[in-house]
């Protein structure tokens, strides 16, 4: 986790040497401060919330996008309390997730939190990098043609066919967004997943941008405004916006 909460109740990330504990369960935890990762909390044993996984450089990479007020915060209903890796002031949570879920776990978090969004990790199914012999983008990476995870530009939207996919995610029914490309999300408004490839559209938005109308101003009392309200790239996706149809 990027925060835990020092001797005076403050809200810190991780230094070389410094004491602090997990905000939710109160135990001690240690400071990893490396060379190749950024820096973070780890619990000694284990993580203290059912939901957590084994979080990867991806997901503290993401979550170190966000203001820390909105980082790793409690939710709690009807006695049960799990930490979500953002929830906005609106109360909207956004959840990363690198490793495969069980269609029941899928199930559980999201009627846990109700209104929320996924970021799932699948850039080793796009395959970029930034260099090599693939196609060269116009934004500078490689695209090798051995890629699982296609996009087609189609005027108005983008589509996508997925060779192989993570079959866990035609069990989503929150809004989705695929973290396919070093710099861009695709935000997914249909999915067809009967067969392989799953195949279908939406549309493509910079993760700066997602970020960027995600979060409201500091101070700023009004909720979010909706991602991808003023280009093409990015669709109309964003919190408020009327939920993708459901996917096959």
């Amino acid at each position: 986790m990027l925060y835990a909460i020092d001797d005076n109740g403050n809200k810190v990330t991780s230094t070389p040497g410094a004491n602090a504990m997990c905000p939710f369960c109160g135990c001690d935890v240690i400071a990893k401060c490396g060379d190749i990762n950024i820096w973070h909390w780890a619990h000694r044993v284990s993580t203290c919330d059912s939901f957590s996984e084994s979080e990867t450089e991806w997901h503290l990479a993401w979550k170190s996008k966000f203001p820390k007020e909105y980082v790793e915060v409690a939710v709690e209903h009807s006695g049960i309390k799990h930490i979500a890796d953002i929830r906005l002031r609106s109360g909207l949570v956004i959840e990363f997730q690198h490793s495969p879920l069980s269609p029941s776990e899928i199930y559980d978090r999201e009627a846990f939190y109700g209104d929320m969004l996924w970021v799932i990790d699948i850039q080793d199914c796009a395959d970029y990098k930034p260099t090599g012999h693939g196609v060269l983008t116009p934004d500078g990476w490689y695209a090798f043609k051995s890629r699982r995870f296609e996009t087609k530009d189609k005027g108005n939207h983008f589509t996508f066919s997925w060779k192989h996919p993570r079959k866990h995610i035609a069990y989503i029914e929150k809004k989705l967004y695929l973290d396919f490309h070093p710099f861009r999300l695709f935000e997914v408004r249909k999915m067809y997943s009967e067969s392989t490839p799953f195949r279908g559209w939406g549309y493509e938005i910079y993760k700066d941008d997602f970020v960027f109308r995600l979060t409201p101003v500091v101070g700023d009392a009004a909720s979010p405004p909706s991602v991808g309200e003023q280009t093409r790239t990015s669709g109309q996706a964003g919190e408020g916006s009327a939920p993708h149809p459901p996917r096959a």
